[in-house]
């Protein structure tokens, strides 16, 4: 399966301004548990900073305190979605099988960030980090590519013109899975190659 490039949309949900007693009260409990869904639907892979900023912010609050971040993970808690984790945090994936590439190893895709619709590095999920640098090694047209050479291609891929501390943690990351997947090589001074690729 090719992997897929496309713009990274945010969920959009109804603005419905509550105080935080009405969030924790348990009367909105079935509408939370929707606006979750929601976003996880229309962004998941998700990772669960911006998961919680979507839902916040669309009851008209910007942070979640103590109180609503229990009740936020009491209720998300219940809902069962797939999930992995990486430095970042825990990554909340749509319900859907594994073989429609809806899930970690089989999925195929990755987003990039425009003005319209951004995301800090550390909220992207790992998996679509790992295509990109996948795609960014075919589009060299070598077997071998310098680290450095590769994390530029990459971090334009997704969007980010500069590698700041941030965009090079994540691309440090996402090399390291990959290798343990045996998706890429390093060569012994340290240039990288698709698996399989020889030299």
């Amino acid at each position: 399966m090719d992997i897929r490039r496309t713009q990274y949309e945010e969920a959009i949900l109804t603005a419905t301004p509550i105080t935080p007693e009405q969030f924790i009260g348990g009367a909105f409990d079935d509408d939370i548990m929707r606006r979750i869904s929601a976003i996880v639907e229309a962004e998941g892979p998700v990772i669960h900073a911006v998961l919680a900023k979507r839902l916040i912010n669309s009851y008209g609050m910007q942070q979640l305190g103590r109180r609503l971040r229990e009740k936020f993970e009491g209720l998300l808690a219940t809902m069962d979605f797939p999930t992995t984790v990486q430095a970042g945090g825990t990554v909340y994936w749509k319900r859907q099988a594994p073989a429609e590439g809806a899930f970690a190893d089989s999925y195929r895709c990755y987003r990039y960030s425009d003005d319209e619709s951004h995301r800090y590095s550390y909220q992207i999920p790992l998996p679509e980090v790992v295509n990109a640098m996948e795609e960014a090694l075919g589009q060299t047209g070598r077997k071998f590519v310098a680290k450095g050479e590769l994390f530029s291609i990459t971090a334009r891929l997704l969007g980010y013109q500069r590698k700041g501390a941030s965009v090079r943690a994540i691309l440090e990351e996402a090399l390291a899975a990959g290798c343990t997947a045996k998706r890429f090589t390093k060569s012994g001074n340290g240039r990288i190659a698709l698996s399989g690729s020889g030299e």
